[in-house]
């Protein structure tokens, strides 16, 4: 694959036609306070640009960084780390199986 150059700036077009972010808008992309956007660039945690007084923030980028950030075992959607009850009796039974003993139920039969 060819990558496309701008002839005036010699950046590759991906590059320049990429979005640009300020620290509000990344914040607001990131779900945290502006300020905690500045000091994150500032330390190299969060990759930024400071071309004149101001951060820039390339927004893919920042989805690249958001890609990393979320550990391996983490579940991609809030509702399949939610426990059921269908679950909590599979794990009580795979967990006493495992320990070689039964859990008393507290019902009696």
């Amino acid at each position: 694959m060819r990558v496309s150059r701008n002839p005036i700036l010699g950046l590759s077009q991906d590059i320049v036609n990429d979005e640009t972010l300020t620290v509000e808008e990344a914040a607001a992309f990131l779900h945290v306070h502006p300020d905690t956007v500045k000091a994150r660039a500032r330390a190299g945690e969060i990759p930024a640009y400071k071309p004149g007084r101001k951060w820039v923030f390339l927004y893919s980028e920042l989805l690249d960084y958001l890609r990393t950030q979320r550990p391996e075992n983490t579940p991609t959607r809030f509702h399949d780390s939610r426990p059921s009850i269908f679950n909590l009796r599979a794990e009580r039974k795979r967990l006493d199986d495992q320990l070689g003993r039964v859990t008393k139920s507290k019902r009696s039969r």
